[in-house]
């Protein structure tokens, strides 16, 4: 999963919050979609990914969207420092 995840981040600058880039690519979520499309991750490293966000939430905190708590977005959407951050921390916490 480490792999994953420091594939994933490698995209964060030049995917999320782009003015270029489609208002799909706001998240995490939608990067990993958009990354599969273009061949970046396969369909198995997809699910993986997707569900590993998932189950590892990150827990509330200064970043997180108090107007949109029930809302799908962890943080504020196009918002690139908190998903950094995050996945920083999954990424050191994880050994493979």
């Amino acid at each position: 999963m480490k792999k994953l995840l420091i594939e994933l981040r490698k995209h964060v600058p030049t995917h999320i919050g782009i003015p270029t880039k489609p208002k799909e690519n706001w998240g995490l979520c939608s990067l990993v979609i958009s990354l599969k499309n273009e061949g970046i991750f396969t369909t198995e490293e997809y699910e993986q990914l997707l569900n590993y966000i998932e189950d590892h939430r990150p827990t509330r905190g200064k970043h997180f969207m108090e107007s949109k708590k029930d809302s799908s977005y962890y943080w504020t959407p196009s918002d690139i420092k908190p998903r950094i951050a995050w996945l920083n921390y999954r990424i050191k916490k994880e050994r493979y």
